[in-house]
């Protein structure tokens, strides 16, 4: 079974440190909530390789897919450059390797929602018009009209 793209992203927060709630790109923007970004969406495209980026655009809360590819740029950047990176990276991907279905992602008492998907309003029927249609109204115009009386 592979493992949830949403255990993934919980998994590397835990390894990085983070809540899962600073995942979300609305917690901010700051280098050390970014790397963990960065670091998810590698990850994501490492062991769930068929994702497509919006879908992980999605996931972490970015406007679009060309956040991920910037993200994945970055980070692997990073893993060339910095040591600390590397290491919570690979952390990360340990947690992942041991994650069996049922262990639940990191903390399991956290219930995260991205913000996108938070902040949709649910869909609402359309709110029915207290203007008449413009046939009613005509129909209406009409039956004030006296007809012509017929001379005989």
């Amino acid at each position: 079974m592979k493992i949830p793209r949403r255990a993934i992203a919980l998994l590397t927060a835990q390894a990085f440190g983070i809540t899962a709630k600073e995942i979300d790109v609305k917690a901010g923007r700051c280098d050390r909530l970014c790397r963990v970004r960065f670091a998810i969406c590698l990850l994501i495209r490492e062991f769930r390789p068929e994702t497509s980026y919006p879908q992980i655009a999605a996931l972490i809360g970015y406007r679009d897919h060309t956040s991920v590819i910037h993200g994945i740029r970055e980070g692997r950047r990073l893993i060339a450059r910095n040591q600390h990176f590397r290491e919570c990276l690979s952390a990360a991907q340990e947690l992942i390797m041991a994650w069996k279905p049922g262990d639940g992602p990191g903390d399991a008492s956290v219930v995260w929602v991205p913000a996108k998907i938070a902040k949709t309003p649910e869909r609402q029927p359309a709110a029915k018009s207290a203007a008449p249609s413009a046939l009613a109204f005509l129909a209406q115009r009409l039956s004030r009209v006296p007809e012509k009386e017929t001379a005989a």
